[in-house]
């Protein structure tokens, strides 16, 4: 808490007016334990071929965006478009031999309410009509399997990303099961890192953690997910943290700092303008019981919010001064007057 405050120092014929004094507060934090975690994408894929073929096209290349459901690779499909074809006409053939069972049985039907047509040609239409609509199924069964096998032949992508390797070039010959496109989608990251077990509790008892960015920034991870066993190797716990969309700075491969949050601690913190360095000496000038200004040495931690974490050298309730200019005044005068 800051307390501008008008001060009067106990030393005899001394006097600082309108100087700015902070309280040491001690506040609690969170305990944070750094990692170091490797960032994946979460959507990433190798593409496959799904029957076999020559590759006649090839779309994209390494860096080339793609957008959901774009083509990147195109199988020779003369095979599979005749076979198409062909189920296609037999669907318009069954078709329209459907509707001239329908119409015959409509006809029949007429002439047998109206007693002009024995009961055994109702039942011969009627079969006609059910044999020709079983006939239509299984020809649009047909054009399904046939246009499966023809989208076979054109890998798309199926989310949009980025392509990051490219496994056969144009004219190669593949079979199913061969890799063809790899690629990842950027926009959706997390961090997969080893939680030692000595740690592990406290990991999924909290389920929160920080990424420091490159940027000197951190970004908080939205889910953790520690898995359920630990490696025959290392003996430690993997954990996977999902970061949130869209977050800048960070690309697959790239190693980064996780603060996985095990507890509280209390810490106690000044404003960073309090805190002077003096070459390798970091210190405070304090506003002792006494009234004497004092240059103490201190051990510092991170910084948040303009607040300076202080570990060592200072206790909760002490006074030092935001200004160490105001400080080192008071100080010259002190020494003047001890002479």
């Amino acid at each position: 808490m800051r307390i501008p405050i008008w001060i009067i120092l106990c030393w005899p014929g001394m006097v600082l007016a309108n100087a700015a004094i902070v309280i040491v507060e001690a506040v609690s934090k969170p305990q944070l334990h750094p990692l170091t975690g490797r960032v994946e994408a979460v959507h990433q894929a190798t593409m496959t071929a799904q029957t076999s073929g020559r590759i006649a096209e090839l779309y994209v290349d390494v860096n080339d965006l793609v957008t959901r459901g774009a083509p990147l690779a195109r199988l020779r499909n003369e095979q599979q478009t005749a076979d198409l074809n062909l189920a296609n006409a037999g669907v318009a053939e069954a078709q329209a031999e459907a509707e001239r069972a329908t119409n015959e049985l409509h006809r029949v039907s007429d002439l047998y309410t109206r007693q002009l047509m024995a009961k055994a040609a109702l039942d011969q239409a009627q079969a006609a009509n059910k044999t020709a609509s079983a006939r239509l199924k299984a020809a649009q069964a047909r054009v399904s399997s046939a246009e499966e096998s023809y989208q076979y032949t054109i890998i798309r992508a199926p989310y949009s990303g980025i392509v990051t390797k490219r496994h056969v070039e144009v004219g190669e010959s593949v079979r199913p099961g061969s890799p063809l496109v790899s690629g990842i989608a950027l926009n959706q990251l997390r961090i997969v890192l080893d939680v030692p077990q000595t740690l592990v509790t406290e990991v999924r008892a909290n389920s929160k953690a920080s990424v420091d960015m490159p940027a000197g920034k951190a970004v908080a991870v939205e889910k953790i997910t520690v898995f359920p066993y630990a490696d025959d190797l290392t003996h430690g716990f993997t954990a996977r943290m999902d970061l949130p969309k869209g977050v800048e700075g960070l690309y697959p491969g790239m190693l980064v700092t996780v603060n996985v949050i095990t507890g509280e601690e209390i810490a106690l913190q000044i404003p960073v303008s309090a805190v002077v360095h003096r070459g390798e000496l970091t210190a405070v000038y304090v506003l002792e019981k006494d009234g004497r200004v004092a240059l103490r040495q201190v051990r510092t931690g991170g910084i948040e919010s303009g607040q300076q974490i202080i570990h060592a050298g200072l206790a909760a309730g002490e006074q030092v001064y935001v200004d160490p200019q105001i400080a080192v005044v008071a100080l010259k005068k002190q020494a003047g007057q001890h002479e």
